[in-house]
């Protein structure tokens, strides 16, 4: 598990106004919540080969009700040092996702896709998806 902090879209997500950040034990430990269902929100980070991440990347970039609907049929495979990095943030009752997706350019990673927001059935989609 990833922690949020660490993601390069962290100031984004932590900045909603839907998202609580609580930070402990000097700062060591933060922990975010949904503030609607005051669920907590976990941190993934997910890497793709050049083919599925090219085809998410297409996705991804399409209207989002269109997003929404062609998510359904496609089931992205992970792999091991990819090309893409996908940054994934979900709550735990499946009502908020927030997610950005990476290229590999450069020896960096840079983004390819703005931060997207999605609530309750959306968001449980993508959890669902690519969790």
């Amino acid at each position: 598990m990833t922690k949020i902090k660490n993601l390069q879209m962290a100031e984004t997500v932590c900045n909603d106004m839907r998202i609580k950040i609580t930070e402990s034990f000097f700062g060591l430990c933060c922990k975010a919540i949904f503030m609607p269902t005051n669920s907590k929100i976990d941190a993934k980070t997910l890497e793709y080969s050049p083919e599925i991440g090219g085809r998410l990347n297409t996705i991804l970039n399409m209207p989002h009700d269109k997003l929404v609907s062609t998510l359904e049929n496609f089931r992205p495979v992970t792999t091991v040092n990819g090309n893409y990095l996908l940054e994934l943030c979900t709550s735990r009752d499946g009502n908020f996702a927030a997610l950005q997706l990476f290229r590999y350019v450069s020896l960096k990673y840079s983004p390819v896709t703005d931060v997207i927001f999605f609530e309750e059935n959306d968001a449980r989609l993508i959890k669902n998806k690519l969790v």
